[in-house]
């Protein structure tokens, strides 16, 4: 039997078999601070081991557990009889998780029986956790040894840290892109400004009516403004039908297109850039500590679903996939396409395995610590 196995959950957090539940818990909070800061350092060292970050996490997942166990009566209790540890004359662990002595029990070692400390089944049918819980949701047992779920709040939290750093992202990437464009195409940007006029002007003269006297204001701003870029002929007369102003309205938008055409190379090429900047921002940390910033600032991060480090390809299918899926059918959907995404992302909640969409294609999981 291993070192591991031998060692029982009391031994991990330095603690007597008959401390309280709070002696339990402070001394669990002492253990998890240093075995963090043994992963943190591991971690940031500046040349990390493999072996070394996954013993430093396997330690904390070790602390952890043994907290889980202990601060649960029946849990405690199954532990208790399965390591052979057996209390004091006299002891029972309360509903609370403590350890309290009878006065009056005959202190007998005759009635330290298991059968006299039968623990109570685990209550049937309980609650799933909601997205805000603070709790630990009970690992699945497909996971890999050595890892626990992180509370789900701890998940929303970094989840929509990461949001705000990619939003931030777009609008300046939408910022930036007219600008670039501007810069890149001046020719063709300015006629399409007079278009846009033009096009305005056509549909208030079409609404003012034929008889209104405000149609042929709006019709000689139309002139003015399509024949500065000569690019659609004007009116002859001041007053024209529907009919005719609809025909300078198709050549219009046709003139339109064409010059949008000519531009769009710029415009890929600045939404390619965006796309390279959110990739940027959510793959190199993640390769390195499997964690992105807002995972870094919540205590997450992510592994492949074997328990081994991100790989490569496994960041590109869970960051990639939605990332340029939401940049490129955000021109036809504009920002539904970004809703839709963010809910394959967070169906996690409802999976057995806690992995979202994104997970489950890259075969990753969230982890705690």
């Amino acid at each position: 039997m291993s070192d591991d196995q031998d060692q029982s959950h009391y031994d991990v957090l330095g603690v007597d078999p008959n401390a309280s539940k709070d002696e339990i818990r402070a001394a669990y909070r002492e253990r998890l601070s240093d075995a963090q800061g043994a992963v943190t350092d591991a971690e940031t060292a500046r040349r990390p081991e493999g072996s070394a970050i996954a013993a430093a996490r396997a330690e904390e997942a070790r602390v952890r557990s043994a907290w889980q166990v202990l601060s649960d009566p029946v849990q405690r209790g199954k532990h208790d009889e399965s390591m052979g540890i057996t209390r004091e004359p006299g002891s029972e662990i309360r509903d609370d998780g403590d350890v309290t002595v009878d006065e009056h029990e005959d202190r007998t070692p005759a009635r330290q029986g298991a059968a006299a400390r039968q623990p109570r089944a685990p209550r049937q049918g309980a609650a799933r956790q909601g997205l805000f819980s603070t709790e630990h949701p009970p690992t699945p047992p497909t996971w890999p040894p050595g890892f626990q779920p992180p509370p789900p709040r701890a998940r929303l939290i970094a989840l929509g840290i990461d949001v705000v750093v990619l939003a931030v992202i777009l609008i300046a990437q939408q910022f930036i892109g007219v600008v670039a464009v501007e810069q890149i195409y001046p020719q063709q940007t300015d006629k399409l400004d007079h278009i846009s006029d033009c096009l305005d002007e056509l549909e208030s003269a079409k609404d003012a009516g034929r008889q209104s006297n405000s149609r042929a204001n709006h019709i000689e701003k139309a002139n003015d403004e399509c024949s500065t870029v000569n690019v659609v002929a004007g009116f002859e007369e001041t007053n024209p039908t529907d009919k005719q102003i609809d025909q300078r309205i198709d050549a219009a938008e046709g003139r339109q297109e064409d010059l949008q055409s000519e531009i769009l190379p710029g415009q890929f090429g600045v939404l390619l850039i965006a796309v390279a900047l959110a990739l940027i921002y959510l793959i190199p940390s993640s390769l390195r500590t499997g964690r992105t910033f807002g995972k870094h600032l919540m205590r997450v991060h992510v592994v492949q679903d074997d328990g081994s480090p991100l790989r490569f390809g496994g960041a590109m299918s869970r960051y990639g996939t939605p990332v340029l899926a939401a940049f490129l059918f955000a021109s036809i959907l504009g920002p539904l396409a970004f809703a839709l995404v963010l809910f394959g992302v967070l169906t996690w909640p409802r999976n057995a395995n806690f992995q979202g969409l994104h997970d489950r294609l890259a075969h990753t999981i969230v982890v705690d610590g």
